[in-house]
């Protein structure tokens, strides 16, 4: 679903390109903060009283699950895990 006009769209892209390239960096820093907290929550909304192993575990599973082979991500899960 797109509910942005054109024109709201071109002005958008436009003011985004009118911003320093540290600017964009820090607007991508803080929106990644922002989903990791998010994801944090939803984590922690499951599974009460999880450990921070296994949070280290679930977070890196949404964040690269689709990065790794089935063999390395659970290797790596499992690693977060016992850190």
């Amino acid at each position: 679903m797109n509910d942005t006009t054109p024109a709201a769209a071109a002005e958008f892209s436009l003011r985004l390109r009118q911003r320093s390239g540290s600017d964009r960096v820090c607007m991508v820093s803080d929106m990644f903060d922002v989903a990791r907290a998010m994801m944090i929550a939803r984590i922690r909304g499951v599974w009460p009283g999880i450990s921070q192993g296994e949070m280290r575990a679930q977070l890196f599973s949404q964040l690269y699950a689709r990065d790794f082979s089935a063999a390395d991500h659970a290797r790596i899960a499992d690693r977060l895990r016992r850190t």
